[in-house]
């Protein structure tokens, strides 16, 4: 987040974490002498108007933001601050709109509180603020993420057109598994490379054993705990690595590894440990 506040407030309240990752963004973008609207800011981001009430409270606690009383204009609209309507009746004995130039005969209009930028958010270098403007003029203007590509290298989220473009690639890589189109390619030790449909919950417990980078049994999966039962977690893991990996021998492949228990040789864990000469690609839904 921009504001270190903010991410001090979303680990006391996680339950506004959402809410309040919205408004620290938007902050980012708002100039000096900004007056914010505390329901029209609740639309804006579609978030609930109770949470955006709460986020903003506990913003101007910690300084970030500091609430203000106004009154509006009944005729136009125009909001005055109190403290610059009681100075103005201080001076001259009527107070008139500065906006439409009606005078307020029966007193001031309806009193609503907004919200401006507070002494913290005043001590942030210009230079910082308006790193944060471009940063988030970037995110908005990136293109939305179509699909997450874990590969050795980590883990990233593509747009469609890149996707499209890494599919063009995929022949150059060892093992190939696509959760969008249900199909796994490897290339084999004669160099063939060998295409494979996978259903849903075979790409699902690839990923799991993927993602997770350590031994485990298949039922201890996500995909694996809601199978039937932990045989059924074990048939089909072993299905999956069958189609996505290169069969070594009677019980080895090359990038499922297993791992017998000592005390039980029942009990088969695998790890995700591909050799360290392989390029695989795994993409999954964003």
């Amino acid at each position: 987040m921009y504001f270190t506040e903010s991410a001090r407030i979303a680990e006391r309240h996680p339950d506004l974490a959402s809410t309040i990752q919205k408004v620290d963004a938007q902050l980012a973008k708002v100039s000096p002498g900004a007056v914010i609207y505390r329901d029209d800011w609740a639309s804006l981001l579609r978030a609930d108007r109770h949470q955006v009430a709460s986020v903003f409270e506990l913003l101007a606690d910690a300084g970030i933001l500091q609430s203000q009383e106004m009154f509006e204009c009944e005729h136009c609209e125009m909001p005055v601050l109190r403290s610059d309507y009681e100075a103005a009746l201080e001076e001259e004995d009527e107070y008139r709109c500065t906006s439409c130039d009606r005078p307020w005969e029966e007193g001031p209009g309806e009193r609503i509180t907004t919200y401006g930028l507070g002494a913290k958010w005043k001590q942030i270098p210009h230079a910082r603020v308006d790193a944060a403007r471009a940063a988030v003029l970037r995110e908005e203007q990136a293109p939305a993420a179509y699909c997450r590509v874990i590969t050795r290298s980590g883990t990233s989220a593509l747009p469609k057109s890149q996707y499209d473009a890494l599919l063009s690639r995929r022949r150059g890589y060892g093992m190939f598994i696509d959760a969008m189109t249900g199909e796994a390619s490897c290339r084999q030790g004669n160099g063939k490379v060998r295409v494979e449909k996978l259903t849903a919950g075979e790409v699902g417990i690839l990923v799991d054993f993927i993602e997770a980078g350590r031994p485990m049994r298949p039922h201890a999966t996500k995909t694996g705990g809601g199978c039937a039962s932990a045989d059924a977690a074990s048939r089909l893991f072993e299905e999956a690595r069958r189609k996505a990996d290169v069969k070594l021998g009677r019980y080895g492949f090359r990038s499922f590894r297993l791992h017998k228990s000592p005390s039980d040789r029942k009990l088969k864990a695998f790890e995700f440990a591909p050799p360290h000469d392989l390029e695989y690609c795994v993409i999954v839904l964003a």
